[in-house]
């Protein structure tokens, strides 16, 4: 030690806490590789008596750990936290102490402490934090996948500000859009059919120890697959003041109050996660906090909108829903689902009462929105009788004649309650003729 410190690196060494590695001269092989090593390191037990046992990991007998590796980990102890650990004696069985209750080899738990903390080092670019999960994820050979996954779910663009270094490197959103949400036929398509096994683990402080949020081992082509879909549920026209890529903080952040993400569920990002690299359906817990949040603070924007969308046409997909007709990326005037025309509906509604009273600070989205979606039969009443009186305020024919159009379909019929999937449809329903009236606006000006 004393010869490395005289090293004129050392000092940067010493700052930035790298792992160290070493290799005999002459050789290209780093010593902890060397599988002689390996193994009598794995086989010698040090001076004191050690126990020996049936690794869970090797299925090998080997010299058991006895206290595992501490782990540094985002929101865990600046000291380290444990993902193996026996500290009390309430926690172990069969007169069994410490590690032996989970027999881990000395080697196995070298392994997998080294491994986890070279994925969640400073600078490795094969995490994300989600919410106050660590997500890593690494394939079993080099892969695109591999280094293209930190892009396709990057973090906000508040996060990337807090790190300059990350800032520098982060793709545009143009660029991921290509490779990506193209849907895969740029150039990483030849990805869809790779069955290179992939890895993906996400762990998450919880006091001294170090949980489990998910783990999910697949191929290269599987998950390349799914996160296509996803992107592609997630596609809606957008207006062009907003920026169209949403990433996965985007989405767990707009469930949140105040969308902050220390206050994002814990458990919904995992699920959420396991939902996108699976393809499965996704977790209803993500529908209910968005619509929560979108009733509590009255903004229909284009992320929640586009995850709402994403998670109806999956359940109907999966046939939760009886004659589902999926929704598409802009208005769609065929759909005859009653929660989606009432939420059309209310759009133009609303922009009547623009129309007739312009510069006004508060529309009948800031006091009816709510309701309207959850117990239309009680409120449209009341919103009819608004409407005819801005509609002879304005004396706007075209917004009556489509207020017909939209009501046509549903002969009166109005229910006295809406499901959460119901609610959902009312705010892309709204959502979409709404986008449509601006467009149509716009085309107006231009014209003019």
């Amino acid at each position: 030690m004393p010869e490395l410190k005289k090293d004129p690196l050392w000092a940067e060494i010493e700052e930035d806490k790298h792992y160290l590695t070493f290799k005999l001269q002459g050789q290209n092989e780093i010593i902890c590789s060397d599988k002689k090593i390996v193994q009598t390191i794995s086989q010698n037990a040090s001076d004191d008596e050690v126990e020996k046992g049936i690794c869970l990991v090797s299925g090998k007998t080997n010299p058991i750990e006895r206290l595992h590796s501490k782990i540094s980990l985002t929101g865990a102890n600046t000291s380290g936290a444990n993902l193996v650990s026996f500290n009390l004696d309430a926690f172990e069985s069969y007169g069994k102490k410490q590690g032996s209750n989970a027999p881990t080899s000395k080697y196995a738990n070298f392994a997998y402490g080294t491994s986890i903390s070279s994925l969640t080092s400073k600078d490795s670019r094969q995490k994300i934090l989600i919410g106050n999960t660590t997500m890593m994820f690494w394939s079993e050979t080099k892969n695109e996948l591999e280094d293209e996954f930190l892009y396709l779910l990057k973090p906000s663009d508040e996060d990337q500000k807090k790190d300059s270094k990350r800032e520098q490197e982060a793709r545009s959103n143009q660029t991921i859009k290509e490779h990506f949400v193209s849907p895969f036929t740029g150039k990483l398509q030849h990805l869809l059919n790779d069955g290179t096994k992939f890895f993906i683990l996400g762990l998450a402080p919880n006091a001294a120890r170090i949980s489990v949020r998910f783990w999910y081992p697949s191929t290269v082509g599987e998950i390349s697959k799914n996160i296509n879909q996803h992107f592609t549920d997630l596609k809606l026209e957008i207006h062009n003041i907003e920026s169209g890529f949403i990433s996965l903080n985007r989405i767990l952040s707009s469930t949140a109050i105040q969308g902050k993400m220390e206050n994002v569920s814990p458990l919904l990002s995992g699920k959420l996660v396991t939902s996108i690299i699976s393809g499965s359906e996704y977790p209803r817990t993500l529908l209910s906090s968005i619509l929560i949040r979108l009733k509590a603070e009255k903004e229909i924007s284009f992320v929640r909108v586009s995850v709402l969308k994403a998670i109806l046409n999956r359940k109907g997909r999966f046939e939760k829903f009886k004659n589902y007709k999926e929704l598409t990326t802009s208005m769609d005037e065929e759909n005859i689902n009653v929660a989606y025309r009432l939420g059309r509906l209310f759009a133009v509604m609303e922009r009547l009462q623009e129309r007739a009273n312009p510069g006004i600070n508060a529309t009948i989205r800031d006091r009816y929105f709510s309701s309207a979606s959850s117990r239309p039969a009680t409120v449209f009443p009341v919103l009819f009788n608004l409407s005819m009186h801005h509609a002879s305020k304005s004396g706007s024919v075209w917004f009556e004649k489509l207020k017909g159009e939209i009501l046509a379909p549903l002969s009166g019929r109005i229910p006295n309650t809406f499901s959460l999937e119901e609610q959902g449809l009312f705010a892309v329903g709204y959502y979409h003729q709404r986008n449509e009236l601006f467009k149509k606006k716009e085309e107006l000006s231009q014209g003019e």
